[in-house]
């Protein structure tokens, strides 16, 4: 499982739950993070848990979902996972 550390808070937020399937579904044509991995061409890599080429991620990210890499897509999963959280509302 995949844990991101948030700033300098300590916190810490699985990638699950960052790219949840609310998430997956507002922003790709995925219904979850799982779903998303499973039907990309690195599959396998995902299955074995072993590392994915950042352009290989990020040309897949840009083909499949309203983002240009995962970076921005990463980055406005923090911001929707907050939002949510504290009761905001994301446009």
């Amino acid at each position: 499982m995949v844990k991101e550390n948030v700033g300098n808070s300590g916190l810490e937020v699985t990638i699950q739950d960052l790219l949840s399937d609310r998430f997956m579904q507002k922003f790709t044509s995925f219904k979850s993070l799982d779903d998303f991995f499973k039907n990309s061409p690195f599959a396998e890599k995902y299955e074995a848990d072993e590392a994915i080429e950042p352009d290989e991620l990020n040309l897949y990210v840009s083909s499949n979902s309203d983002f240009e890499n995962w970076e921005e897509m990463i980055r406005l999963a923090y911001i929707d996972y907050f939002a949510e959280e504290h009761g905001a509302v994301i446009l």
